[in-house]
């Protein structure tokens, strides 16, 4: 697995990553009171997670990763690093309170646009756990919510969300 070294002679030789990013993330919310009991809100958003080395050595440039006799554990140029992603998300929902406020309603929808989302991989070479880029993802659903307070001693709660994710 080593090349006929020995514990002595190995050289852990990695190299930086060398990824640097700027940009401008932000955020819009703006909301409108109905009535003093239901508020009407809507969120607009960028995320983003800077990329990085995946901490593995890079395969040496002789290598054959199909190799059978090989042993080597090391990263092809593919999978040294991987780049930024980046969501934009939307969001849009009501607060509400009902019968004296006994009586509570929220709910909201969701759209979650996924650029080349950081997504759990393995080397070819050693089968190592690396971080890869994917082609791009959305998220899609809502939630409602509700609780009520029927008499000081009695409550009944509950909740409902519905996903659709596509990578």
């Amino acid at each position: 697995a080593f090349g006929g070294r020995t514990p002595g002679e190995i050289v852990l030789d990695y190299e930086e990553g060398g990824q640097t990013d700027n940009g401008f993330l932000w955020k819009v919310n703006t909301s409108y009171e109905v009535t003093p009991d239901a508020l009407l809100y809507a969120t607009v958003s960028k995320g983003f997670r800077i990329g990085n080395s995946n901490g593995i050595a890079a395969c040496p440039p002789d290598f054959d990763p199909n190799d059978p006799d090989t042993q080597t554990l090391c990263a092809l140029p593919n999978e040294f690093q991987y780049g930024p992603d980046e969501t934009t998300n939307y969001e849009i929902g009501f607060k509400t309170q009902w019968l004296n406020r006994k009586l509570t309603l929220n709910g909201a929808a969701y759209f979650i646009d996924w650029t080349d989302p950081q997504l759990t991989s393995a080397t070819q070479a050693g089968n190592l756990p690396i971080t890869i880029n994917g082609g791009g993802a959305e998220t899609k659903g809502f939630e409602l919510s509700m609780a009520w307070k029927i008499t000081p001693e009695l409550s009944i709660g509950g909740n409902y969300a519905y996903t659709d994710a596509t990578l």
